[in-house]
């Protein structure tokens, strides 16, 4: 059996991504009762012989909760007791936290800001934020000298154009420092 974990495929060069689907139907034809495992619902999915397609369901209310208090355990806090027990927490649009990813954002946004943001924008804003200045927000006193020499504000503007001309020449992955540079 071959299980295929399709994560981020929709993302791909439409060249790369019909060259690996023809990989993929050629390598499931070896073996029978193959599994294709995907995040989202996609078009253009490889065919792979004798299939079952999967899904990840999104988290429910629950899941998020589970999710918040195994972390605490795991890091040995209670940020996500204090993030389920805040007021604006119970307002929180928790489609946009439907995932692993998002809830541990979502853990690590509160454990540095101690706050909700209910405006998606605004909770990106503050997380970028958040992550730029954090490890040091745990430290009083202390500022670590950053690599690049730039401030907020720079490093913003720095990783927004990094950004735009990533999506710009369809870049998801960079082999090594001097192709990123």
């Amino acid at each position: 059996i071959f299980i295929f974990l399709l994560y981020g495929f929709d993302e791909i060069d439409e060249n790369i991504k019909i060259h690996l689907s023809a990989e993929i139907n050629k390598l499931s034809n070896l073996q029978s009762n193959n599994i294709l495992l995907t995040t989202r619902k996609q078009e253009n999915l490889p065919r792979i012989y004798q299939q079952s397609i999967y899904q990840f369901k999104f988290l429910s209310k629950d899941n998020i909760h589970n999710i918040l208090n195994k972390l605490d355990r795991v890091y040995s806090l209670d940020i996500g007791k204090q993030l389920i027990k805040h007021k604006n927490f119970i307002k929180l649009d928790l489609s946009l936290f439907q995932t692993p990813l998002m809830v541990n954002l979502l853990y690590v946004y509160f454990f540095y800001t101690k706050d909700i943001d209910d405006n998606i924008v605004n909770f990106y804003d503050q997380l970028f934020n958040a992550l730029y200045k954090g490890h040091d927000l745990t430290k009083e006193s202390f500022k670590r000298k950053h690599k690049s020499n730039l401030d907020l504000l720079s490093f913003r503007k720095l990783f927004n154009a990094f950004s735009f001309v990533s999506i710009y020449f369809n870049t998801i992955y960079y082999n090594s420092e001097s192709s990123l540079l």
